[in-house]
């Protein structure tokens, strides 16, 4: 199972780490709790259970060598596992967000398309079902199998709409299965509208990206610095462990670098 699945069940049934938990909830996280299923309090307790959990753990393993080094160890990964367990849930849901934002140009092109020439809604599911887009195509296979089970393809597929996060593909469904006559205007309307999304999504990412670039040479300078103190605290600055400096560096830069530039610009490019 998914480690932050284990945690939000583990220690969210926790009714005094639920009460605690409150105070750090926020609509993004709110959002992505009750998507994916979950109470958001459920998802607030159990990454600070899950964080305390770590940080404990931590104190007591190093603090028989160095007090000192046990406090600063286990208040260093309290919060990266916290925030990494808070926000799994919001980040996901801003992949998938941005990954359906991304197809939804070519999905709304499809589906009127096939709707249009054949004027059955079904060969229009199965288009896009055999177009292989990441999320979108996996519903509308659900879709048709639960049209073979008696269901009304297009209530099916109105709801899916409203429950899926893409702004651009909900208003773009919504406006084909409304029109009396699906025209040319019709498709221009529902390109501008996809079109729009991804390009609002663009702009709030380069937006981001001063903050981004500041985090980054931040971590990559005072890293080393934080590491060397240490191994001067704990008396080991002849060791052959302070050469572990540079591998751990160079891994924890390029880990950064992937979170912070990459991995959004690739899925709005």
């Amino acid at each position: 199972m998914n480690i932050a699945y284990s945690c939000y069940n583990s220690f969210g049934s926790i009714k005094q780490l639920e009460i605690i938990g409150k105070h750090f909830l926020n609509e993004r996280a709110s959002k992505a709790a009750l998507y994916y299923g979950f109470k958001p309090e459920k998802i607030a307790a159990g990454a600070f259970g899950a964080s305390l959990v770590v940080s404990l753990t931590s104190f007591i393993l190093v603090f028989y060598f160095n007090p000192l080094i046990a406090v600063s160890l286990s208040a260093a990964v309290a919060l990266p596992s916290f925030l990494y367990l808070f926000n799994y849930l919001p980040n996901k849901l801003l992949v998938e967000q941005l990954t359906i934002a991304k197809y939804t140009g070519a999905v709304l092109q499809e589906f009127y398309f096939a709707l249009s020439s054949t004027g059955s809604i079904f060969d229009a599911l199965r288009m896009i079902e055999l177009g292989d887009h990441p999320y979108i195509s996996e519903k509308f296979r659900e879709i048709i199998c639960m049209t073979h089970n008696g269901h009304d393809p297009e209530q099916l597929l109105l709801n899916y709409a409203y429950n899926q996060p893409s702004i651009a593909l909900q208003q773009g469904l919504v406006e084909i299965l409304s029109s009396k006559t699906l025209t040319e205007a019709t498709v221009k309307h529902i390109i501008d509208i996809s079109e729009f999304e991804i390009r609002s999504q663009f702009q709030g990412f380069s937006l981001e990206l001063e903050s981004r670039v500041l985090v980054f040479v931040g971590i990559s300078f005072f890293t080393p610095l934080i590491f060397s103190f240490t191994m001067m605290m704990l008396g080991l600055v002849y060791s052959p462990l302070v050469f572990l400096v540079v591998p751990v560096h160079t891994m924890l830069i390029d880990f950064i670098h992937q979170k912070l530039t990459r991995s959004e610009a690739n899925l709005l490019g």
